[in-house]
């Protein structure tokens, strides 16, 4: 838990450099998976059982998670994703939030509006939503 809260609040930082990183490798053609232990000695500056279960949790869920996917050949190491990929899973990943945020806002502005809330007042895409 704790290292997805420093992960969130330096918003993937390290997880995109280190995804960086390992892109420049695999243009040098050094390219394959990286084994979680040496994945959480980059990210953590730890690679025991704790920080490789912290690392793994910050790839799989963090900020900046679109960067690697598990491997699907060797057990406990991940795959830094294309550039392409990654830019589309993040453009993905902004769009979702804004509509999350949309909503979010919709439901505190009808928690506090009571009955003040008047739905012809709204735009197309709220009637829509109270109609389904």
């Amino acid at each position: 838990a704790r290292a997805l809260a420093d992960d969130a609040a330096a918003g993937g930082a390290d997880v995109a450099a280190v995804w960086e990183m390992l892109l420049e490798d695999a243009a040098e053609g050094d390219a394959g998976a990286t084994d979680l232990r040496t994945l959480a000695e980059l990210l953590l500056g730890d690679a025991s059982s704790t920080a490789c279960y912290g690392a793994r949790a910050v790839l799989t869920e963090g900020a900046e998670s679109a960067c690697f996917r598990p491997s699907a050949k060797i057990e406990n190491a991940f795959e830094a994703r294309p550039v392409e990929v990654v830019a589309a899973l993040r453009a993905k990943a902004a769009a979702e939030a804004e509509i999350e945020a949309k909503w979010r806002t919709l439901r505190e502005r009808i928690a506090t509006a009571g009955t003040g809330l008047v739905l012809e007042d709204e735009d197309e895409e709220v009637r829509g939503a109270f109609r389904a």
